[in-house]
C-alpha cells in the first residue's frame, strides 16, 4: 500500500467531489479515495502492483479534471491557486463591464420606442448586444460551461448543468430573435447573469479560502530558517534541511523549528499553541522542547530529535488536514440531493415551457429558464459541507480535532457520556496526599535525607518527594554511594546508620517509608489526585441532561469513592478493556448515544465501540488512532469545547436545510407562474446561495465566548 497525492483542477462542487471519487475508485489498484474540494487535491491509497498513475491522470483529463502529482508542483501550488483567481477575476471583470454598459443600451432601446428613436439607431445598439454578450457567454460562462458538458458526457448533473442550459437558452433565444427581427432580446440580462453568478462563485470561494487559511496558519508556527552549530560555528540553514541529531541555536522570540531535548542554557518557552499552556514555562538541562512552541525568553542549544514529518507539529497539521478532508454524512447526503434536484429542476423546467407555450414561445422560453436559473441548488451543495469546514476550523483552535466523517453529528446527539478515570479526571501521576512523622523527627530532619536518597531515582514517587523537599540539600560528604533495592527502594550508608526509602516489606496504610536501621522516621501515602476543574464540569453536564458515567481499570473502592465526591451515580472498578467496551455496547443497546473520554491503550476497544470517542490530547497512541475525536489541550474545558461545537455545527446545518427549503418553497412556484423575470432570477439565486452560505460561516457566533467554564 502507498499513498498518492494529486492536485485537481476544475473542481467547483460537492458534485464535482463524487465524480472524481467515483473516477479513481474504479480504477485498477485504487483501494481508497478522498477529495478535498477546498484545497483541490485528490488523495488515493493505492497497490504498487496494479496502480498506473498514466491511465489515472489520462482518464480524469478526459472528464475535464486535469491532475498532476502533487510533488511535481508543490512549489508551483500558491502560483496555480493565484493564477486561476485571476482568471476568475479577469472574468467577472469583464462580464460586469458588458453588462452594465447593455444594460444601460437597453434601457436606451426600451426608452426610445416611446419617443420615436430612430430604428437604425435601436437596430445599432441590438448588434451591439449581440457582439458583446457572445464572448461573455462563451468566454466568462466557460466557467460553468465546461465542467457541464464534462459532467453530461458522464451521464451525471451537477449544478453547472441548470445554470448552463438557462444561460445557453436565453442566449440562444436572443439570438434566434435578434436575426428574425424580434423585439424580445435578453443580451443585457444573460450577461448580467453571467456576471452575478462569477461573483457568487467568486465569493463562495474566498469563504472556502477563509477556512484553508485558518487551518494552514498551524503550520505557519514553524520558522522558515534555523541557525545550528558546525563544531564551534554557528550557520543558518533552510528548516527543511535540519536532521536528526543537529545543534540548534535557540534565541528569545524565535520559533522552535523539530522536536528535541535542550542540552545547554536555560530557556522559557511559551508553549500556548500547542498545548494551551497560558504561562510560559520554564526548561532546564534535558527537558523536552516542541515545534511549534516559541522561546519567550532565554537563550540555549537543543539537540533535534524528530525533524519534518516526524514532529509534533507536522503530526498535529497531518491529523487538521485528515479531519478537513473527511465529509459528513450531511454532506454525502447533500450532494446526493443536489444531483437528483438538478435533474428534477430540469424535468419541471421542460414541462413549464411546455405548459406556457400556448401563450407564446417568448413567455415559455422566459419562464422555463427562469425557473432554470432560480433553482439552482448551490446553497444545498456548498452550505453545509463549509459548515462541517467551518467546525472543523474552530475546533483546530479549540484543540479539538475530528478525525472521521460521522463524529461531529453524532456527537451533538449524545446522551450518555463515559469517562475513564486515570488521566483523565485525574491528574494521571501520583501526588502526595498524606505524610507522618515519628514523633522525633520534623520536615528539617528528614528532608535533607530524603533529597539525597531520591534525588536521581526515576520513579514517580521519588519525582514527588525530590519536589517536596527541594528547599534542603542532602548531604555531599561522609555518605556511601546510594544503592537500589531491587522492586523496593533506595539505601545508603551514612554517618554510622543505614539509610532505607522504599515500599514496606508488608502490607501498610502507607506507599514509601525512611527508615533508620529498620526503625520509621517517617512515611507518606500518594494518589492520583482529581483534576481540579473535574467537579465543574460534571455539574456542567448533568445540568445539559447528558447521563454519565465512570468505568476504570482502578480498585473499586477508589472508583467508588472519585464517583462519590463528583457526583456520579453510575460507577465501575477494576474493568479490563473488553469490560469496558461490552458497558459501551450495553448502554447503545438501551438506545443511548454514547459517548467516551479517555486516554490509555486500554480504553481503545471502549473508544472505537463508542458512537462518539474523545481521546485526551496526552493519550496514547493506540487509544489516540481509536479515537473519531482529539481534545489537545490540557485539562477538562476542552470536553465542554467539543460538545459545544457538534451543538453549534448541528444548528448550522439545520439553519441552513431550513433557509434552503424556505427558499425553493417560494422560488419554484413564483417562478412557474411566470412572475419573474430571467435577470431577476439570475440576481435572486445566487444571493439565496450566499445568504445560506454565510449562515455556514457564522457558525462561530453559535459558539459561547472562549473562557474557562470552570473558573
Amino acid at each position: 500500500m502507498s499513498q498518492t497525492l494529486l492536485s485537481v483542477d476544475n473542481l467547483h462542487c460537492i458534485n464535482c467531489v463524487d465524480r472524481v471519487e467515483k473516477m479513481l475508485l474504479a480504477q485498477p489498484g485504487v483501494n481508497e479515495a478522498r477529495v478535498n474540494l477546498s484545497k483541490k487535491q485528490a488523495r488515493i491509497n493505492t497497490s504498487d502492483s496494479d496502480f498506473q498513475l498514466e491511465l489515472v491522470l489520462e482518464s480524469l483529463e478526459e472528464q475535464g479534471f486535469p491532475c498532476r502529482l502533487l510533488s511535481e508542483q508543490q512549489n508551483e501550488r500558491d502560483d496555480q491557486s493565484r493564477k486561476q483567481e485571476r482568471q476568475l477575476l479577469i472574468r467577472m471583470g469583464l462580464a460586469g463591464c458588458v453588462s452594465m454598459n447593455l444594460m444601460m443600451m437597453s434601457a436606451s432601446n426600451y426608452i426610445g420606442q416611446f419617443q420615436g428613436m430612430d430604428a437604425s439607431l435601436q437596430r445599432l445598439f441590438e448588434i451591439f448586444g449581440f457582439v458583446l454578450a457572445t464572448p461573455v457567454v462563451f468566454l466568462c460562462g466557460r466557467h460553468f460551461l465546461e465542467p457541464a458538458w464534462k459532467a453530461l458526457k458522464s451521464r451525471t448533473i451537477t449544478m453547472d448543468v441548470p445554470i448552463s442550459v438557462g444561460m445557453l437558452a436565453t442566449y440562444a433565444f436572443s439570438t434566434i430573435s435578434f436575426f428574425m427581427g424580434g423585439e424580445h432580446q435578453y443580451f443585457d440580462s444573460v450577461s448580467t447573469f453571467v456576471f452575478v453568478l462569477l461573483v457568487g462563485r467568486y465569493l463562495q470561494g474566498v469563504g472556502m479560502a477563509r477556512v484553508r487559511s485558518s487551518l494552514d496558519l498551524l503550520l505557519g508556527l514553524r520558522p522558515s530558517k534555523v541557525t545550528i552549530m558546525e563544531g564551534t560555528s554557528p550557520r543558518e540553514i533552510p528548516v527543511s534541511d535540519l536532521k536528526v541529531g543537529d545543534v540548534v541555536v535557540l534565541k528569545t522570540s524565535e520559533a522552535i523549528p523539530a522536536d528535541g531535548h535542550l542540552l545547554q542554557g536555560q530557556v522559557e518557552v511559551d508553549e500556548s499553541a500547542m498545548t494551551g499552556e497560558a504561562l510560559p514555562v520554564l526548561k532546564a538541562g534535558g527537558d523536552a522542547l516542541l515545534s511549534g512552541t516559541s522561546i519567550f525568553s532565554g537563550q540555549g542549544l537543543m539537540r533535534a530529535d524528530a525533524v519534518g514529518g516526524e514532529t509534533a507539529l507536522e503530526r498535529l497539521g497531518a491529523l487538521v488536514a485528515q479531519s478537513y478532508e473527511s465529509r459528513n454524512p450531511e454532506g454525502q447526503i447533500s450532494s446526493r440531493i443536489a444531483a437528483r434536484f438538478s435533474a428534477a429542476i430540469l424535468g419541471l423546467s421542460f414541462l413549464v415551457f411546455l405548459l406556457w407555450l400556448p401563450q407564446g414561445l417568448v413567455k415559455a422560453v422566459t419562464t422555463a429558464v427562469s425557473l432554470l436559473v432560480i433553482t439552482c441548488p448551490c446553497a444545498l451543495g456548498l452550505a453545509l459541507p463549509l459548515a462541517f469546514w467551518m467546525a472543523v476550523r474552530e475546533g483546530a483552535q479549540r484543540g479539538v480535532l475530528f478525525k472521521e466523517q460521522a463524529a461531529l453529528e453524532m456527537s451533538s446527539k449524545l446522551t450518555d457520556l463515559v469517562f475513564d478515570k486515570t488521566g483523565t479526571l485525574t491528574m494521571g501521576r501520583p501526588g502526595l496526599v498524606q505524610e507522618t512523622f515519628s514523633p522525633a523527627e520534623s520536615e528539617a530532619s528528614v528532608g535533607p535525607l530524603v533529597e539525597y536518597l531520591e534525588r536521581t531515582s526515576p520513579h514517580p514517587y521519588a519525582r514527588c518527594l525530590v519536589e517536596r523537599f527541594s528547599a534542603y540539600r542532602g548531604p555531599e560528604e561522609g555518605a556511601e554511594t546510594v544503592q537500589t533495592v531491587a522492586g523496593r527502594g533506595r539505601e545508603a550508608e551514612f554517618g554510622g546508620h543505614t539509610y532505607f526509602l522504599g515500599r514496606p516489606e508488608s502490607e501498610h496504610t502507607h506507599d514509601i517509608e525512611l527508615l533508620r536501621d529498620g526503625e520509621r522516621l517517617a512515611s507518606w501515602r500518594f494518589d492520583d489526585a482529581l483534576r481540579p476543574e473535574a467537579a465543574a464540569m460534571v455539574s456542567e453536564l448533568k445540568a445539559r441532561g447528558i447521563r454519565l458515567h465512570l468505568a476504570s481499570g482502578d480498585k473499586r473502592s477508589r472508583v467508588e469513592e472519585i464517583a462519590k465526591i463528583l457526583g456520579i451515580e453510575s460507577a465501575q472498578g477494576q474493568m479490563l478493556p473488553h469490560d469496558k467496551e461490552q458497558w459501551v455496547a450495553a448502554l447503545q443497546a438501551e438506545g443511548a448515544v454514547v459517548g467516551l473520554v479517555g486516554d490509555g491503550i486500554n480504553d481503545a476497544p471502549a473508544l472505537a465501540r463508542a458512537d462518539a470517542g474523545a481521546a485526551m490530547g496526552h493519550a496514547a497512541q493506540v487509544a489516540t488512532a481509536s479515537a473519531p475525536v482529539l481534545l489537545l489541550r490540557p485539562g477538562l474545558r476542552p470536553v465542554i469545547d467539543w460538545l459545544e461545537l457538534s451543538k453549534a455545527h448541528q444548528a448550522t446545518v439545520s439553519s441552513s436545510l431550513k433557509l434552503s427549503l424556505l427558499y425553493n418553497c417560494l422560488a419554484i412556484p413564483t417562478a412557474a407562474m411566470g412572475w419573474i423575470s430571467p435577470l431577476l432570477a439570475a440576481i435572486v439565486m445566487p444571493l439565496s446561495s450566499l445568504a445560506v452560505v454565510s449562515s455556514s460561516l457564522r457558525l462561530h457566533r453559535r459558539l459561547p465566548a472562549w473562557k474557562s467554564y470552570f473558573s
